[in-house]
C-alpha cells in the first residue's frame, strides 16, 4: 500500500510540475499589458526651390510602422522567436496618424517613409526629382502618444 502511495505521489508532482502554462509556450499579449498608443506627424520636403519653405509631401504615400512582438509580452523568453507586426497608414495634407501597440514596458518602432518621385519647382522649369525614403526608429509608452516628423 505504501508503495502506491508513493507511486501516486511522484506521479502526480511529475504530472503538474511538468505542466507548462500554454502562454508561456506560446505567448500572448494581454489587454491588460498591452495598450494602443497613436504617433502622428508631418512629412515635408522642399517641392518649390524658390521659397526658404518645405511644402507638404504628396498625399498618398504610405507609411508603415513595424514593432517586435517580443515588446508586447510581459516575460519574453530567449528561446521563442517573436515575429514582427506592421501597421500602416496614408499621408493626406502632408501629416498622417497611425495607431501601433505597446507593450507593458513599451515597444520600440521603427517607422518607414518611402522613396517619392515629384516635380520640383525651379526658377526656369519644373525638374523631376527622386526624394529617397529613410526610416525612423522611435519609442513608445503605454498611454502615450508620440509626434515623429520627416523631412526629405
Amino acid at each position: 500500500m505504501k508503495k502506491t502511495i508513493y507511486l501516486i505521489v511522484a506521479v502526480a508532482t511529475v504530472f503538474f510540475t511538468g505542466c507548462q502554462n500554454e502562454n508561456s509556450v506560446n505567448p500572448r499579449p494581454t489587454e491588460e499589458i498591452v495598450s494602443t498608443v497613436t504617433i502622428t506627424g508631418r512629412v515635408r520636403a522642399e517641392l518649390v526651390t524658390t521659397n526658404a519653405v518645405l511644402e507638404n509631401a504628396p498625399d498618398g504615400l504610405k507609411i508603415i510602422a513595424e514593432i517586435s512582438t517580443r515588446d508586447l509580452v510581459q516575460n519574453p523568453s530567449g528561446s521563442i522567436t517573436y515575429p514582427n507586426k506592421y501597421y500602416e497608414t496614408t499621408l493626406s495634407n502632408g501629416q498622417y496618424s497611425i495607431n501601433v501597440e505597446a507593450g507593458p514596458f513599451g515597444s520600440t518602432v521603427k517607422l518607414y517613409f518611402p522613396d517619392f518621385r515629384a516635380d520640383v519647382q525651379t526658377a526656369t522649369n519644373p525638374v523631376s526629382t527622386v526624394f529617397p525614403g529613410s526610416t525612423r526608429t522611435d519609442f513608445v509608452v503605454k498611454g502615450v502618444g508620440a509626434i515623429v516628423d520627416f523631412n526629405y
